[in-house]
């Protein structure tokens, strides 16, 4: 209801400078746009401390430091090179092994109900090079990469036992990276959070309000503002959304409503994997290579045919502070505006 009043609007260009309040309607969260706090003083400097390995395990030649891979992409048969290689997170949050218990026992302790935590997480290594960012990556290791993303989110999300399937990447350790060496995650759950269920359930209602999916709606309420549009694709549509939680903000929505990432053509992977390597190269000169994150959003089973998927792509700018997480409201001091066209500049 909220995104069909702002549609009804007149489009009217938002000042940078402007401070007001919007609201995210797939996250269901509001948003302060604050551009006068980047001004503020700091006397905080951040000292990263890295320890550098005398062995990375994710270097071609020592794979016998990772479980055995799932899947391997050979760059020649002859010599057992690899390209991108997929094996089982060492250090799991979420396991397949249960041993001989169920694969879900669930309890309560007082008023603390408690959920075993059985699913399934993988690594995606990008490279055997030792390079940190998606923007390092040759042609040929980036769209090995998003066709091997397709491969795996396919067959785990064919998985019965999984709700859900998240891929995602954290590109240094400000973006939650333990390792240096460029990988991706991905991760399938047999259930799903209060949040993620909320978000889903507003896109149902929302189709089934109006006939088109909510992520549809925004995408044509964007194309019409154009203030912070960014790229037209034949098959995507990239731009910093108007009710943005993070500062450079980005998202890359395909122009027609996909259902199954796991079913996309080799065309559309590629052209996936260019538009999320160029937006982090423009990062890189843009922001002096911030951290970052990219997430896949992918529908959890039960609301699959509701929304379709999208990629998220945000530098690590600011951290939430006593405020955001007191009330659940996000402070961006970094308008789309803004950022759309700084991105657009470069």
């Amino acid at each position: 209801m909220l995104l069909q009043n702002l549609s009804s609007q007149r489009l009217l260009r938002i000042e940078s400078n402007m401070s007001d309040l919007r609201f995210d309607p797939i996250n269901g969260q509001w948003v302060a746009m604050a551009s006068d706090r980047v001004q503020r003083p700091n006397e905080f400097q951040q000292i990263m401390q890295r320890k550098e390995l005398s062995r990375c395990p994710f270097c071609a030649g020592n794979e016998e430091d990772t479980p055995p891979p799932i899947l391997q992409v050979p760059q020649d048969p002859r010599d057992k090179k690899w390209i991108v290689r997929v094996f089982p997170n060492k250090y799991p949050s979420f396991s397949d092994d249960n041993g001989d218990k169920p694969a879900n026992p669930s309890a309560t302790f007082g008023p603390y109900p408690s959920h075993g935590a059985a699913g399934h997480q993988e690594v995606i290594v990008n490279s055997p090079r030792h390079v940190e960012s998606m923007s390092e990556l040759t042609r040929e290791e980036l769209f090995v990469s998003f066709q091997v993303y397709r491969e795996r989110v396919h067959v785990l999300q064919e998985n019965q036992v999984l709700e859900h399937v998240m891929l995602f990447k954290n590109c240094r350790a400000e973006a939650g990276a333990s390792l240096q060496h460029i990988h991706t995650q991905i991760i399938g759950t047999p259930n799903i959070s209060d949040d993620l269920r909320l978000r889903w359930e507003r896109m149902r209602n929302h189709r089934d309000a109006t006939g088109v999916s909510l992520l549809t709606s925004i995408l044509e309420w964007e194309k019409k503002s154009e203030e912070r549009m960014l790229d037209v694709t034949p098959n995507y549509t990239t731009f910093c959304p108007f009710a943005s939680r993070f500062g450079y903000q980005v998202w890359i929505v395909p122009n027609q409503e996909i259902a199954d990432f796991g079913r996309i053509n080799d065309q559309q992977s590629d052209e996936l994997a260019e538009l999320c390597q160029k937006y982090v190269e423009r990062f890189d000169q843009c922001l002096d290579m911030p951290a970052y994150n990219l997430l896949l959003h992918l529908a959890p089973r039960e609301f699959r045919g509701y929304q379709h998927w999208f990629v998220e792509l945000f530098p690590r700018l600011t951290r939430a502070a006593g405020f955001e997480w007191g009330t659940g409201y996000w402070i961006n001091p970094f308008p789309p505006e803004k950022a759309a066209a700084d991105l657009r500049k470069i």
